[in-house]
């Protein structure tokens, strides 16, 4: 759908679709309400992706004491497994415990004991591994030092999928609209107006078009501050502290493990190495992070870091360049908290700001409490429209109705590809490489695709088929 084919008036209009802003959309859709939510970029092409792709409780948290958010997140976390089972697997985590661990085995078993309460005991239920098992799930740990580990439960998720699923699911609705690469230059509201007057503009074709919103709302995660200090100039007060999170995506053949490993690095931080199919995630490292925020990439130090850990726990393995296949960097909206300059403690809580009457800020959260952060905004828009606001109907499994189609394994499937260019809104080439299919590089396409294309002809496969629907490639990025 191209920005002339909008409606000229909306009920609301959502500013951001990342996952937050893709919940939001979902919800309102699902309440009949008239909205358009646009993104600068592609949907959920920013912090959405470039998560540790899991759905958890929060297990660090529980030393935080931030039990109203670890329970809130296991429940979320538990329905989502549920709505959306193609995207998102429940999955063991293990922590090994040393000698020399910062936290004892009689600890970790009192934190997954309480780690199961809040769930409501709906988390498979915990368990201790003794040393030989642990090392038979996890060949190669060191054995030097080693008590045993800690097992317990949480999501593994397409981050990105889930993401566009979402979006696509409130599509579904006649009233509701999303258009990515749509960017808003301008909000205007008039002195005891009821309306709001927004200019529009397509990043790629540089088209631009006004529509009237009755209410405004902000979902730009880690760019809320640059946003509205653009909006609203000095009158805005920053709310976050950006902090950067990178990660490495290793061959599955260097760390064989059978399960999710949780590291517990001597200063109290914790790492994860995440088996996925052919493949492994590490991290996440917690930096401030600097602007621009589009254009982050790990630092050598936060690769090395990753590296140096992972050598510690397994000393025999090799890591090194022809071990990795790619990384990422992504921010983390932490609403400021002055009473902590410590990242790794900062709140996960979400906070709501209205700058306006009729324009609602959200900022803060966390991926896995996505949905619950949307009812608090699409209850208040809802109330403002004078309707009332109906809490469970997000919950309904029957709602999401399973517009993602993921890729039959090792097998390059033309079907599903011709699918996301009908169905799934990609513009432009790595649109489709990067989110859609999840391969930025030969090496990740042809872990994917073992049998079928070349990287390089795949490429102008997709190529073809954008030019084909009529999709202007105006900003690849290969």
């Amino acid at each position: 759908m191209k920005l002339d084919d909008t409606a000229n008036h909306v009920e609301t209009l959502i500013i951001g679709g990342g996952i937050v802003g893709a919940g939001i959309f979902r919800d309102l859709a699902l309440h009949g309400h008239r909205v358009l939510m646009v993104d600068k970029y592609d949907f959920c092409g920013e912090t959405s992706s470039k998560s540790s792709k899991m759905l958890h409780g929060g297990i660090r948290y529980l030393e935080n004491f931030e039990f109203h958010l670890v329970y809130e997140a296991l429940h979320e976390k538990n329905l989502w497994a549920h709505l959306a089972p193609h995207l998102c697997r429940e999955s063991p985590f293990l922590i090994p415990v040393f000698k020399d661990s910062l936290r004892p085995l009689w600890m970790i078993r009192a934190g997954l004991f309480l780690y199961d309460l809040l769930s409501g005991f709906s988390n498979h239920h915990h368990k201790i591994l003794g040393r030989k098992e642990t090392q038979k799930i996890l060949p190669g740990l060191k054995g030097q030092g080693l008590k045993g580990a800690g097992v317990y439960y949480d999501c593994i998720v397409d981050d990105t999928k889930l993401g566009l699923e979402v979006i696509y699911d409130g599509l579904q609705e006649s009233n509701a609209e999303a258009l990515n690469y749509v960017e808003v230059t301008k909000l205007i509201t008039s002195p005891g107006s009821t309306i709001v007057q927004a200019t529009l503009k397509d990043a790629l074709t540089n088209q631009s078009k006004q529509i009237t919103a009755n209410q405004v709302i902000v979902a730009v995660g880690p760019f809320t501050d640059i946003f509205m200090n653009k909006i609203l100039g000095n009158s805005w007060t920053p709310c976050l502290l950006p902090n950067k999170g990178s990660h490495l995506w290793f061959k599955k053949e260097t760390l064989p493990i059978q399960a999710a490993l949780v590291i517990q690095e001597k200063k109290g931080r914790i790492i994860f190495v995440i088996p996925h199919n052919d493949r492994v995630l590490v991290g996440t490292t917690e930096v401030l992070a600097e602007q621009p925020f589009e254009s982050l990439t790990p630092s050598q130090e936060e690769i090395q870091y990753l590296i140096n850990l992972l050598q510690d726990y397994f000393p025999n393995s090799n890591f090194g360049p022809s071990s990795q296949l790619s990384s990422f960097a992504g921010v983390r909206p932490l609403v400021r908290d002055d009473a902590s300059g410590d990242l790794s403690k900062t709140a996960r809580e979400h906070k709501l700001y209205f700058p306006m009457h009729n324009l609602c800020v959200i900022a803060g959260g966390k991926y896995t409490t996505f949905r619950k952060m949307a009812e608090d905004v699409a209850s208040w828009a809802q109330h403002r429209e004078n309707r009332p606001y109906l809490a469970g109907l997000t919950t309904n499994s029957l709602r999401q109705r399973g517009t993602i189609l993921p890729w039959q394994h090792n097998t390059f499937n033309p079907e599903i590809l011709e699918h996301i260019m009908r169905n799934e809104r990609p513009r432009t080439l790595e649109d489709v490489l990067y989110r859609r299919i999840g391969a930025y590089n030969a090496d990740e396409w042809n872990l994917l695709f073992a049998s079928g294309p070349s990287f390089s002809e795949g490429q102008a496969l997709i190529r073809t088929l954008i030019e084909n629907t009529k999709i202007e490639d105006t900003k690849s990025l290969l």
